[in-house]
């Protein structure tokens, strides 16, 4: 790594860098003669040097009426770059400390009775897959709306593997409603193995391509086709009424 990013990456400038290379070459000089040999304005590199000063990296002194700048060796720059990140950390640690006090009075004007949802996006097989195994954190029954061939689709012949048996052990019950389908029908014997009951629309009724699951104060939905992209909704309010839709839907369903 050259000098000049070894300073931007602690922060100095391009202009900056090249301020404290010229005094290291100059030696105690005052800001007119180092902006002279840098062909830069007195008064920028003025500003320079006092950041450089102030991080540890220069001191000055005076002679008469006029400032000189030295450059500190870049060991003892080093030792300064210690120092400051010691005092940093002990600066961080108080700061820590005195929020950590001030939570009880933060929590106390704190408004409580109308909790903000927290939505979540995820896109891709990769991440939809991810967002599905939150499934499995379900202290609560699941309930579906679904297409479990779109889903094989979308995950491959190993869905039962990773998913529905580990739901099943864990003893996570769920019903889900689907459209009827020689793959459905299949699908409903393992019903009892893998802990869920089913029932269905004509097809033409219910042709969804994306799976809704609610369970557990949340909402995910997923399209399991061309987007494939999902949404995990975290709100009490929005998975009562799912809730309610799809009791709704189990009724009328077969």
């Amino acid at each position: 790594m050259t000098y000049e990013n070894a300073l931007k990456n602690l922060g100095f400038s391009s202009d900056e860098a090249d301020v404290y290379k010229g005094l290291l070459q100059l030696g105690t000089q005052p800001a007119s003669i180092i902006a002279r040999h840098l062909g830069k304005k007195r008064t920028t590199v003025r500003v320079y040097l006092e950041h450089l000063v102030k991080e540890g990296f220069a001191r000055f002194h005076w002679k008469g009426s006029t400032q000189y700048f030295t450059a500190e060796k870049p060991e003892e720059a080093l030792e300064s770059l210690h120092q400051n990140k010691a005092r940093m950390v002990k600066e961080f640690n108080q700061n820590i400390r005195a929020f950590s006090a001030a939570i009880p009075e933060l929590t106390s004007i704190t408004r409580q009775d109308v909790p903000l949802p927290k939505i979540t996006f995820y896109e891709g097989a990769q991440n939809l897959k991810k967002m599905y195994l939150n499934i499995l954190t379900s202290k609560t029954e699941v309930l579906a709306l679904s297409s479990i061939e779109d889903l094989l689709d979308l995950f491959g012949k190993q869905y039962d593997k990773w998913f529905v048996k580990k739901r099943a052990q864990k003893r996570i019950p769920l019903r889900y409603i689907a459209k009827e389908s020689p793959v459905e029908k299949q699908e409903e014997k393992k019903d009892p193995k893998f802990l869920r009951k089913s029932r269905h629309f004509p097809a033409g009724s219910f042709d969804i391509s994306n799976e809704i699951n609610i369970y557990d104060g949340k909402v995910s939905i997923i399209t399991l086709k061309n987007e494939k992209i999902g949404l995990l909704i975290q709100s009490d309010e929005i998975y009562r009424s799912m809730k309610i839709l799809f009791e709704l839907l189990w009724k009328t369903a077969r």
